[in-house]
């Protein structure tokens, strides 16, 4: 009996141990972004500074990505025109913690994020 209940509290440990490390470790792993760009691969980012753009600030080109801004401004259409995060024939795509802005009124983009056929987001 006493064996059986050491197994099971092994078991237990282990199973916490795994989960935690499941739930920190994609934040670990984060790809650092500081510049507009395109975003290719599948994975996680981490905004880590506020960005400008004239135009489209990031074009998500890539499935199963999670862009987390932690809390920074993402400016586009500077020039007039453009997006902050546009996506188009992806999926799974995750935005958190942004702050979107446009600060020329001139052009006619008036959505901070543009998913075009995009399912599961």
């Amino acid at each position: 009996m006493y064996m059986r209940i050491m197994k099971e509290t092994r078991f237990l440990v282990l199973l916490f141990a795994a989960l935690f490390l499941f739930a920190i470790v994609p934040a670990a792993f984060a790809i650092p972004l500081n510049a507009c760009g395109t975003v290719s691969s599948p994975g996680s980012y981490q905004l880590s500074a506020n960005v400008s753009s004239s135009g489209t600030c990031f074009t998500i080109a890539a499935s199963d990505v999670v862009l987390d801004c932690q809390g920074h401004t993402i400016t586009y259409g500077t020039g007039g025109t453009g997006h902050g995060i546009a996506a188009s024939s992806v999926s799974g795509i995750t935005i958190k913690n942004c702050k979107i802005q446009k600060t020329n009124p001139a052009g006619s983009s008036p959505f901070a994020i543009n998913m075009s056929d995009v399912s599961n987001s």
